[in-house]
């Protein structure tokens, strides 16, 4: 008696699996995506976040480049006064 060979795979259970397979990709492929959305959701708040730290701190450097602009200002105009007050006095002696 010939030992009866089991049946070649009907091609319905392989499409089977080949789809089962598939979906499994898929699912994987739209997690990835998710993450990649929200990932990119972060970065952008991060950059918003970023964009309105450096524009404070802009409107705060060009108000004490102001400040510190007039006192260079004071400074170098006082050096200048006191440099010709004392330079007739210098001349003098």
């Amino acid at each position: 008696t010939t030992t009866p060979t089991p049946p070649p795979p009907t091609p319905a259970a392989a499409l089977q699996q080949q789809q089962q397979q598939q979906q499994q990709q898929q699912q994987q492929q739209q997690q990835q995506q998710q993450d990649l959305e929200d990932s990119e959701l972060v970065l952008r708040g991060l950059g918003n976040l970023a964009q309105a730290v450096f524009d404070c701190g802009r409107g705060v450097g060009e108000v004490v480049g102001q400040q510190h602009f007039r006192l260079r200002c004071q400074q170098l105009h006082r050096r200048v006064t006191s440099d010709v007050t004392q330079a007739p006095s210098a001349a003098a002696h």
